[in-house]
């Protein structure tokens, strides 16, 4: 939620436009910088709490999960 308000608080027209004083576009960095970060925390905890979720009795040794980020199948 965090991070949607932040997101939403570069979108006002004059922002968005790139038509303020240069002050108003670093602040705007500043806070896609914060976004990006806090959706890569979230990206992780997701991919960590799905990982630890899943029952890696069936086969000894060290698990390894792969995510595949692409809407459709791979081969890789």
């Amino acid at each position: 939620r965090h991070a949607w308000r932040t997101l939403l608080k570069n979108h006002p027209h004059d922002d968005i436009c790139g038509c303020s004083v240069d002050r108003v576009h670093d602040d705007m960095e500043y806070r896609f910088a914060q976004v990006r970060i806090a959706g890569d925390n979230l990206v992780r905890e997701a991919f960590r709490s799905l990982a630890r979720s899943m029952d890696h009795r069936a086969q000894p040794g060290v698990p390894l999960v792969v995510f595949n980020p692409v809407a459709g199948a791979r081969s890789e």
